[in-house]
């Protein structure tokens, strides 16, 4: 499993997508480790510290989802710029 800061995600405080996740104070996630790491194999789960979002779990068969929809991502959007720029020439 990979854990990800996401204190560099944009707006992560009023994301409602965070706010539909199960989460887990730090504390709870250290004595309750088991049942955490069992519910990121479901879904992706969300740390607090000090009542703020910290952290999220995921399995690494989600995390690799999400890099292989961000490069797809990346590939359309620079795809788009070649045309655009082939358009303009």
């Amino acid at each position: 499993m990979w854990v990800i800061n996401v204190h560099f995600c944009y707006n992560v405080q009023n994301s409602q997508y965070l706010e539909n996740m199960k989460s887990y104070t730090l504390t709870q996630t250290r004595n309750q480790h088991g049942e955490v790491f069992d519910q990121a194999t479901v879904e992706p789960v969300l740390i607090t510290k000090q009542k703020r979002p910290s952290y999220v779990i995921l399995s690494a068969e989600s995390y690799q989802k999400l890099i292989d929809k961000l490069e797809e991502l990346e590939d359309l959007h620079w795809g788009q710029q070649a045309q655009q720029a082939l358009n303009q020439s």
